[in-house]
């Protein structure tokens, strides 16, 4: 497969000429290992530790299942997303693997929502207290 990346002006009249990128597999591309063979996620392990990398996958698995079909065929995103959820799960070490955790990255919005009904129901229970 061939992957028009960005464009680099150097035809003779100036105008941008399309770079080529060979990729073996569009889901596991050759481009996210380093010269040893090391997995960009585990490069991401040992700078931002474990939860972090678990939280970047599993929220780039959110998008590449809502853009599904939007940008390109629909099963290779969701393919994608498959393999991010993949990657998620199964870095070592992680607290991501708690299930309430799995659930707030999901519905972080749900999340978000249910803790300030909490906060203001606990408010609301303070100042009746009070006064």
């Amino acid at each position: 497969m061939i992957i028009h990346g960005s464009t680099l002006p150097d035809n003779e009249d100036g105008t941008p000429r399309p770079r080529e990128i060979a990729i073996s597999d569009p889901i596991n591309p050759d481009h996210y290992k380093d010269e040893d063979g090391k997995e960009c996620w585990e490069a991401m392990v040992e700078r931002y530790g474990a939860d972090a990398t678990a939280i970047f996958f599993h929220l780039n698995a959110f998008k590449y299942r809502f853009r599904a079909g939007k940008k390109g065929p629909k099963e290779e995103d969701l393919k994608k997303a498959r393999k991010c959820n993949e990657i998620a799960y199964n870095i070592p070490n992680c607290d991501m693997k708690k299930p309430w955790r799995w659930v707030f990255v999901d519905n972080a919005v749900t999340f978000a929502r249910i803790g300030a009904f909490l906060l203001f129901a606990v408010a609301l229970i303070l100042l009746s207290c009070i006064q």
